[in-house]
């Protein structure tokens, strides 16, 4: 059985050096809020130095809650996510940050149950009584949108996401 995919020490195999990708380098100030995917959200503290086998380096100093969070998310929020990064971000890019964003999120079952309530609901908006019942179904214990206005008849607590992380912080 011939073999083509044999090499003779005559023949000369080309490696490419893979460039490594660029890091974006965040700068965050102190009381701006980070997510962790396996710790939660933590609020920057303070941002200190120190060093470390001669080496000086900076570093922030983060407080994060002990309690657990789970951030719910449905899929209808992703395409609104999807929408509007699509404005400031090439295609490519606003994938990779989807990508993040799943990492970080348990994404909530969209089916014909939800939807069916959705329908026979009285939200006035369609897309927000999707949202409110996969919320519900998924035992979520709060919803948190930019339209607090839109869940009045909500019977889950409704914070925007500042007053969440503001919660979060008093705790």
């Amino acid at each position: 059985i011939a073999n083509s995919n044999k090499y003779t020490p005559e023949d000369k195999v080309e490696i490419k050096k893979i460039k490594k990708q660029a890091t974006e380098k965040k700068l965050y100030d102190i009381k701006d809020f980070v997510v962790y995917p396996k710790h939660g959200v933590g609020k920057i503290i303070a941002v200190e130095k120190a060093t470390i086998g001669q080496i000086d380096i900076q570093f922030y100093k983060i407080y994060i809650e002990k309690e657990k969070l789970t951030l719910v998310v449905s899929p209808i929020s992703f395409a609104t996510v999807n929408y509007f990064l699509s404005k400031f971000e090439n295609p490519k890019t606003a994938r990779e940050k989807l990508r993040k964003f799943k990492i970080i999120s348990e994404i909530c079952s969209l089916d014909e149950h939800t939807i069916e309530k959705g329908l026979n609901s009285s939200f006035k908006d369609f897309e927000d009584a999707l949202q409110y019942f996969s919320a519900t179904e998924s035992d979520c214990e709060l919803i948190i949108t930019r339209n607090g206005k839109d869940f009045k008849k909500s019977l889950l607590p409704v914070m925007t996401p500042d007053e969440f992380l503001n919660s979060l912080v008093k705790k």
